[in-house]
C-alpha cells in the first residue's frame, strides 16, 4: 500500500467506530512495542494474523465466510466498511450481535464551510477533512443551498438532507466556493446560523484567473456532461452570459474573458457570471461578509498551506476547538481536479501585466484587512 491508501484506510477505520485500541492491545502478546499506533498495525499487519480490532468485528470469520475478500489480500474491515456494508454482508456469525445503527443528523447542526475561493484548492481541502473522523462533509462536496435560489426556496429540511449520512458527534460541513463570491450569501447564511465558521482559501488571483479559465475551456472541449450541466445551472439562477459563453461557436482566448470581466467590473456591472477576473477580488467579498459575520469566525488560509497538512490540522484544531487526536505522520494532502495533462495556453506579456497592476492594490488591503501577507508578485506564466 502507498502512504495514501494507508491514510485512507486509517481514517475510515477509525472513524467507524469498530477499532477498539484498548482491545486491540489486550488481545497482542507483547504488545509494547505497538501502543503508539495499533491501528496502523492492525492495517499492515495484525488483519494478517486474523487479529481482530474490536469486539464488534471477528477477522478470521469474515475472511473465511467470504473467500472473494481473503483472495483480493484486501483488510477485511476497509472491505466491509467500503463494500461489503452496502453488499449486505455480516461482520461475525449472525447469532452474535450486528452492527450499531448509525444516527441520522435531524436538526440544525451544520457547523462550519469552506466558502471559497474557486479554484483555490476547496476540493482538495473537503476531501481530505471528509477523511478525519471528526469531521462529515456534505454528501456532494458543493450543496449551493445558500447561493442557488431553486435550492434555497427547498427550506432547511433539505439543507440538513445532504448530511443524512453523518454521526451525531461529527462536525459537519460543505464546501461551495461561490458562496464567498456571491453577495447575497452571507445574509442568508446568518439567518440560518449566526456562529457558524467559515474557512476560507486564497490564491494568487493571477494564477486562480488563469486556472478558472482552463477548467472551463477543458469542459468546454472535452466534458460534454459537465458542459451541458453549466448550461442549465446557469439558466437556472439567470446567468445568461455564463451559459452563452458554454454554448457558443467556440471558446474565447484567455485575453478575451479577462477584458470582457474587466469591462463588467468598471461598468459595475449586475452580471455576475463568467467571473474569472472578479473572483479574484477577495478584499472587496471578505469585506462584503464582515458586514454581517464577525472576523472570529473565519480562518484565513492561502492554497500553499494545503502542502503542510500537519500544520494545518494545527490550526483546525484551534480554529473548531476539535481534538482530531491524530496518530499519522507525514500525511499528504491530495491533489484534485488538477489539469496539468492538458495543454498549457501561454498568457501574452501584456494581459499578464493588466492583471497584475489591476490586482495590486486590491491585494494590499487584503493583507491589512485579513493580517497576513502573501507572495502573489511572481512574473512569472501563470500555473494551473
Amino acid at each position: 500500500m502507498n502512504v495514501i491508501e494507508i491514510i485512507i484506510q486509517y481514517f475510515t477505520i477509525k472513524s467507524s467506530g469498530y477499532f477498539d485500541k484498548n482491545f486491540y492491545i489486550t488481545a497482542i502478546p507483547n504488545a509494547d512495542g505497538i501502543k503508539h499506533s495499533p491501528l496502523m498495525h492492525f492495517i499492515t499487519k495484525g488483519w494478517q494474523d486474523n487479529l481482530d480490532p474490536g469486539p464488534d468485528f471477528d477477522t478470521s470469520w469474515y475472511l473465511k465466510t467470504y473467500p472473494d475478500v481473503k483472495e483480493s489480500k484486501v483488510n477485511p474491515l476497509f472491505h466491509y466498511l467500503k463494500y461489503g456494508k452496502k453488499e449486505g454482508r455480516q461482520i461475525k456469525k449472525p447469532y452474535l450481535p450486528q452492527e450499531r445503527t448509525p444516527q441520522i443528523v435531524t436538526q440544525n447542526v451544520v457547523d462550519f464551510m469552506v466558502i471559497g475561493a474557486q479554484r483555490a484548492g476547496t476540493t482538495s481541502l473537503y476531501k481530505f477533512l471528509d477523511l478525519l473522523p471528526s469531521f462529515c462533509g456534505s454528501d456532494d462536496k458543493e450543496v449551493g443551498y445558500f447561493s442557488i435560489d431553486s435550492n434555497y426556496k427547498k427550506g432547511t429540511d433539505w439543507y440538513h438532507q445532504q448530511f443524512n449520512t453523518c454521526a451525531r458527534e461529527q462536525l459537519k460541513f460543505e464546501a461551495t466556493p461561490e458562496y464567498l463570491y456571491y453577495s447575497f450569501v452571507p445574509e442568508r447564511i446568518k439567518k440560518y446560523r449566526s456562529d457558524m465558521k467559515f474557512i476560507v482559501l486564497l490564491r494568487d488571483p493571477v494564477n486562480r484567473c488563469y486556472s478558472a479559465w482552463k477548467l472551463f475551456k477543458n469542459i468546454y472541449e472535452h466534458d460534454q456532461a459537465s458542459r451541458q450541466r453549466i448550461i442549465e445551472y446557469s439558466n437556472d439562477t439567470r446567468n445568461d452570459a455564463l451559459a452563452n459563453l458554454m454554448s457558443g461557436k467556440d471558446f474565447p482566448h484567455f485575453s478575451e474573458v479577462v477584458i470582457e470581466d474587466l469591462e463588467r467590473f468598471y461598468t459595475n456591472s449586475t452580471i455576475l457570471e463568467p467571473s474569472f477576473v472578479r473572483r479574484g477580488l477577495y478584499y472587496q467579498q471578505i469585506t462584503h461578509w464582515l458586514n454581517f459575520i464577525d472576523r472570529s469566525q473565519f480562518l484565513f488560509l492561502e492554497i500553499s498551506e494545503l502542502n503542510q497538512p500537519e500544520k494545518l490540522l494545527m490550526k483546525l484544531q484551534n480554529f473548531l476547538a476539535v481534538d482530531l487526536e491524530l496518530e499519522v505522520l507525514d500525511l499528504n494532502m491530495p491533489e484534485y481536479n488538477k489539469l496539468n495533462g492538458k495543454k498549457i495556453i501561454e498568457v501574452d506579456p501584456e494581459t499578464l501585466k493588466l492583471l497584475q497592476n489591476f490586482y495590486h492594490q486590491h491585494n494590499i488591503n487584503l493583507y491589512r484587512l485579513i493580517n497576513k501577507a502573501y507572495d502573489w508578485r511572481s512574473s512569472n506564466q501563470p500555473s494551473d
